[in-house]
């Protein structure tokens, strides 16, 4: 098997491994947390996460851009490669000083509460301030620094092994939170668990790290303050961009929190964690692929760039689309099983997000290029203008819809910044190289079937089975169209790719 479709076996195997082991994980968290804290409770330790992410933010526009150096780097001057790491390891450390120093203010300040959305007698009740400043100091003191060195196993051949030991992450903090949420634990209990775990886990992490890629430790050797700071600088753009588009994720969850109460969260995440899983699936198939996706544009191979648009259309598109069509009939008892009848379900927002998912779906793989290729002018762009009609649409439409309407409000932006925008700006790139995007119109119909079943329920025409099987036989139709569009080479690879699969099953 060739080099790439060993990269696209392994990455597919331990990345499915990932997406069925985190969905089962959040799967289970929810009516676990639920039935031991309580919506409410529970929703204050969403809008507390939400808000440790958001200040994450502020370093992981930085790391994005060191990874993706890495990975130029790695194939056109390796010899910089170890400049590149020491310089950012040195800025990590201040952007962590900044991150902390910023927890203290809030904590001194007694502002927390602003921040995160909650009244003042909830955030000193439950020691929020307290967990903010364990969680930030948590982070700053190993996570950042492993965040940035695991970005080194990708070009090395290692994505494999970096999903596993994110899967290892995500099951001892899964472990922690249950055995705290069955001692009857707090908030607080919780936030030091997680806090120490973190800290030995990466640990570990850092240890292996070296153990797989000893050439280039030390770590800290070769950097220089001068090239730490140009790449900060030229990564600011992509730090915007970052913190703004963790709005249309957790910051939106401090909005909800802003409009309604932390009570309402639970009914926003709880659906937004049953669509984001098919998000998981995109990323499944098109993270392996990353370094190819450089390596065609250092190249301007534009005919192998599109045979990836092609392929992650298809692949990751009919999985996502179809499932999620599929599920309609099906989703509201699923819902009230999970919850246990805790948390209203709410048809109009779970289409909305639904069609969000499959809208995000089709943008995949041209933003992934404006990503990969360090395109921060275009990325900027796209997330500065998710942010503004993310917030726009959502203080308009929620007197109209009332929590349905953040998920319309989510949809509109996606459709801007994951349609339009990334395929104005990939056809702007691909000119240059005397090229252009082809066959798009053809995927853009399951997320334009899934948009119009969102419109058809608005104006009141309620769920039936026949506009169902109408939906669901146009999508498949739709799928199998697209198979037969394919490149050959992209068949020849799909086929070879499932064959390993089952051969390896057996």
């Amino acid at each position: 098997m060739a080099s790439t479709e060993k990269r696209i076996f392994s990455g597919v195997v331990v990345g499915f491994i990932s997406f069925t082991l985190g969905f089962i994980q959040a799967i289970l968290l929810v009516p676990i947390l639920l039935s031991f804290w309580g919506n409410e409770t529970y929703g204050i330790w969403l809008v507390l996460n939400a808000g440790y992410i958001i200040l994450q933010t502020l370093d992981t526009g930085h790391q994005q851009y060191i990874g993706n150096e890495f990975n130029i780097n790695f194939f056109s001057a390796r010899d910089n490669l170890r400049s590149v790491l020491a310089s950012s390891l040195r800025i990590a450390f201040i952007i962590g000083i900044l991150q902390l120093l910023i927890v203290l203010f809030l904590f001194l300040s007694n502002t927390s509460h602003l921040f995160l959305g909650l009244d003042l007698v909830t955030v000193e009740k439950e020691y929020l301030s307290i967990c903010l400043i364990l969680l930030v100091i948590s982070w700053i003191s190993s996570g950042t620094y492993t965040s940035i060195l695991s970005k080194l196993l990708i070009p090395y051949g290692y994505y494999s092994k970096s999903v596993w030991w994110n899967i290892y992450n995500r099951l001892g903090a899964f472990i922690v939170l249950v055995i705290i949420a069955f001692s009857r634990g707090s908030i607080l209990d919780a936030t030091i668990g997680i806090s120490i775990f973190t800290v030995a886990f990466n640990f570990l992490f850092l240890y292996r790290i070296k153990v797989l890629l000893p050439d280039v430790y030390p770590w800290w050797k070769y950097g220089n303050w001068k090239l730490g700071f140009n790449n900060l600088l030229k990564s600011s753009l992509l730090t915007i961009s970052g913190i703004v588009s963790q709005f249309s994720n957790n910051g939106i969850i401090i909005l909800v929190t802003y409009l309604f109460n932390a009570a309402v969260v639970p009914v926003y995440t709880t659906l937004r964690t049953l669509t984001n899983s098919a998000v998981q699936i995109t990323n499944l198939i098109i993270q392996p692929l990353q370094p190819d996706i450089v390596k065609y544009y250092s190249e301007r191979n534009t005919e192998k760039l599109q045979m990836t648009f092609n392929a992650n259309w298809f692949f990751s598109g009919v999985i996502v689309n179809v499932g999620l069509i599929f599920i309609i009939p099906f989703i509201d008892n699923i819902f009230r099983i999970w919850t246990k009848g805790m948390i209203k379900f709410d048809f109009i927002l779970f289409l909305s997000l639904s069609a969000s998912i499959s809208v995000i779906n089709f943008g995949a793989g041209l933003y992934n290029l404006l990503y990969s290729i360090n395109s921060l002018r275009e990325i900027t762009i796209i997330s500065l203008t998710r942010f503004f009609t993310l917030l726009v649409f959502s203080f308009y439409l929620t007197g109209y819809f009332g929590l349905a309407g953040v998920g319309i409000a989510v949809l509109l932006s996606e459709i801007i910044c994951s349609v339009l925008l990334p395929h104005y700006f990939t056809n702007k790139i691909l000119k240059v190289f005397q090229g252009k995007l082809k066959a798009y119109y053809l995927a853009l119909i399951a997320p334009f079937i899934l948009t119009l079943y969102l419109i058809i329920e608005l104006y009141g025409i309620h769920f039936n089975f026949l506009v169902w099987g109408i939906a669901l036989s146009i999508t498949v139709l739709v799928y199998i169209f697209h198979w037969r569009m394919l490149n050959e080479e992209i068949k020849i690879r799909i086929k070879d790719l499932f064959s390993n699969l089952l051969s390896n099953s057996r």
